[in-house]
């Protein structure tokens, strides 16, 4: 099945709380909030028309910042997120970015992958930057610089 991506408006938030796990209740909160903020970008993955993940990025070029980036449980594996991920670092690069910032939570290897294998490189820690039930957790700070040198 292909991951058909499209510009969600900011009045579509509602069906964002789908994908955020009922744990993260402050995301769901945070997401509301800034996706009501100029200049915000949010897109959506959909399969047949079902909402199945999202990217979401401020922009201030030259500069641009990965917010988040999250699928469905049930359909990571299969490459959808390097698509969602191509897809947002383009929008990004014909809007004007050429450096790309994000943080990762230090347990989300496979996410840290995913953005090593696409240019992304490590720059710094945030001690105890995400907050849980189970405790705090560092973020890894990355960064992607010449972006269009890494367009696909």
């Amino acid at each position: 099945m292909a991951l058909t991506i499209r510009r969600l408006t900011h009045d579509s938030i509602h069906v964002l709380a789908q994908l955020v796990e009922s744990g993260e209740g402050p995301q769901m909160a945070f997401l509301s909030s800034w996706v009501s903020q100029e200049p915000s970008f949010l897109y959506g993955g959909l399969i047949d028309d079902s909402l199945v993940g999202f990217a979401a990025y401020t922009l201030l070029a030259p500069e641009a910042e990965l917010i988040d980036i999250r699928l469905d449980a049930g359909c990571r594996g299969h490459g959808y997120g390097r698509v969602l991920l191509a897809h947002t670092l383009q929008e990004m690069f014909e809007l004007g970015a050429e450096t790309v910032l994000l943080e990762v939570r230090v347990s989300n290897l496979a996410a840290q992958s995913l953005y090593k294998s696409s240019g992304f490189v490590e720059y710094g820690v945030r001690r105890n930057y995400y907050h849980a039930t189970n405790g705090a957790e560092d973020a890894i700070l990355m960064r992607l610089d010449n972006l269009g040198s890494h367009r696909a």
